[in-house]
């Protein structure tokens, strides 16, 4: 039975053979004598139909002439494999240029020396034909350019009269370890002699020169060039003329690159001065009061310049695309036993940032203010058993605001948790720096603080549970004022920015639809 069985599954494996054997005979057929074809489907195959006989012996006469493979197929290792074990047959690899060439060692220099004329034609810019050239079989390089010439026993024979000119060679140049080899007298193809070609390598920082090429492996270098030449003084003038050229076109492209930052800067400045006529013409039209600056004074909409991070939103090329901010004017009301604090809402618009903003005449007012804004009734049922309590912190305070009753402290533990660079740590230093420097003094004249919540342009709210999203306003003139904000988003710089009063009413949008606080703090957000 086993015997059998052994005996079946032997001759479905022979026919199994026989039958993957006719299926590519059929398909190597169907080629039509492409030979590069031929050699990617099967490289035995192709051996044997061009260069054995039918016993499977070298057979020099069946094809005299070495055969091109065009492609750029892995076939090449395995037809070095297969060639190897015949004698005499030899295969040249150029994967650069997508070339094998197979044939007998006789002809093989004839087919290498009719690939190398044919690059002309197949490179079109003229300036890279050296380094191509030299790519391709640095021995005919070397012959073409430098009159360096091999007999039939591959010894050099340098000419000793007329020469030729400095050759220029791109950095694509890939034959560099070899080339030092050559010029030392190292290679086998040259028996011990030296060829004394001068040359140059010149790269962005420095040009260093060598005497005689191979002098020091220059293998790893960035370089853009490679001047080479049998005399000196031709080499470095080519050199020159290269960094000159090199030198014109940096400072061609760095003029170029200033002119365009002019032109921009001059189309931004235009930009804005057109979006600022409105401010100019209130201005002009506006006598301002004497005194000194005080909430009443701040409603109205204004322009918005924004020098921080995307300042290049402030320039916008259409009006309707201005930065804006609208103060809404004060409405006192009482919410239980307690006033609302003296302060003002607004509502920003800045590029990719929008929401809601509290402005005060202190940093005290700003944070109550901030925790008597209209809130959901689930936070109302999650705070009703604490008591309210809004002492003036200290110095050494930081304020910590969760809700209307709840009370202002600092953890300590905060700075544990957070490492020096954490943009987050660095606000919150920035803060405690600026509140000892505040108490230090009285007051600071005409200066409004503030406190904002907002919403990436589409996106989500950013929570501001450690009240870091902080700045300030300094009025010049009661319409006109710059100031910073602290946006941890951006990181632990403050972000600039200036605001242009053109009305001494908000847009009719916002006063009539205000955005309230609840809307950015990302507490809804969060919430369910």
């Amino acid at each position: 039975m086993e015997s059998s069985l052994r005996e079946r599954d032997g001759t479905e494996r022979k026919a199994h053979k026989e039958y993957l054997e006719h299926w590519k005979d059929d398909q190597f057929a169907a080629l039509q004598g492409d030979p590069t074809a031929e050699a990617a489907l099967d490289v035995d195959r192709f051996v044997t139909k061009y260069f054995l006989d039918s016993q499977e012996r070298p057979y020099r006469t069946k094809t005299e002439d070495p055969m091109v493979l065009r492609t750029r197929r892995r076939s090449h290792d395995v037809l070095e494999d297969v060639t190897c074990r015949i004698r005499g047959l030899d295969v040249r690899h150029y994967d650069e240029h997508g070339i094998g060439i197979v044939g007998w060692d006789a002809g093989m220099n004839r087919a290498i020396d009719a690939e190398f004329t044919h690059l002309v034609a197949s490179v079109d810019d003229p300036v890279r034909l050296p380094t191509v050239e030299s790519n391709f079989n640095v021995l005919l390089f070397l012959t073409k350019y430098f009159g360096v010439r091999f007999d039939h026993d591959d010894v050099v024979a340098i000419p000793s009269e007329k020469k030729p000119t400095a050759v220029v060679l791109l950095s694509s140049f890939n034959n560099d370890r070899w080339l030092c080899e050559v010029a030392e007298g190292k290679s086998r193809f040259l028996g011990g002699k030296t060829i004394e070609l001068s040359n140059r390598y010149i790269d962005d920082e420095k040009v260093p020169e060598k005497k005689n090429l191979g002098l020091s492996d220059p293998s790893g270098r960035k370089f853009s060039h490679i001047v080479v030449g049998w005399d000196p003084e031709r080499v470095a003038a080519e050199v020159a003329r290269i960094e000159t050229a090199k030198r014109d076109a940096d400072e061609e492209r760095t003029t170029g690159r200033s002119s365009f930052i002019q032109i921009t800067k001059a189309e931004e400045m235009e930009r804005w001065l057109r979006l600022t006529e409105p401010h100019r013409q209130y201005v002009a039209q506006k006598q301002e009061l004497p005194g000194d600056l005080t909430l009443s004074d701040l409603p109205g909409s204004y322009i918005v310049r924004w020098d921080g991070e995307g300042r290049e939103y402030s320039y916008p090329h259409k009006a309707s695309d201005v930065l804006t901010l609208d103060i809404l004017p004060n409405q006192k009301r009482r919410t239980g036993i307690q006033q609302v604090a003296d302060g003002l809402t607004a509502s920003f618009q800045f590029g990719k940032l929008e929401g809601t903003m509290l402005l005060a005449m202190s940093r005290r007012d700003v944070r109550v203010l901030k925790a008597q804004q209209p809130k959901d009734d689930d936070e109302y049922d999650e705070e009703e058993k604490e008591e309210v309590s809004v002492p003036e912190p200290g110095p050494e305070q930081e304020p910590v605001t969760a809700g209307t009753k709840r009370k202002f402290e600092y953890d300590p533990e905060f700075e544990l948790r957070h490492r020096r660079g954490n943009a987050a740590f660095a606000i919150r230093k920035r803060m405690r720096i600026e509140e000892t420097a505040v108490a230090e003094v009285e007051d600071v004249p005409n200066r409004v603080y503030l406190q904002f919540a907002y919403r990436d342009v589409p996106g989500y709210t950013h929570d501001d549970p450690e009240n870091l999203q902080i700045g300030h306003l300094d009025f010049f003139t009661k319409s006109l004022a710059s100031g910073t904000m602290m946006v941890p988003a951006y990181g632990s710089e403050p972000q600039p920015f200036t605001i242009y009063k053109v009305a001494d009413e908000p847009s009719t949008l916002v006063a009539k639809q205000p955005k309230e606080w609840r809307r950015f703090d990302g507490k809804q957000f969060g919430r369910w």
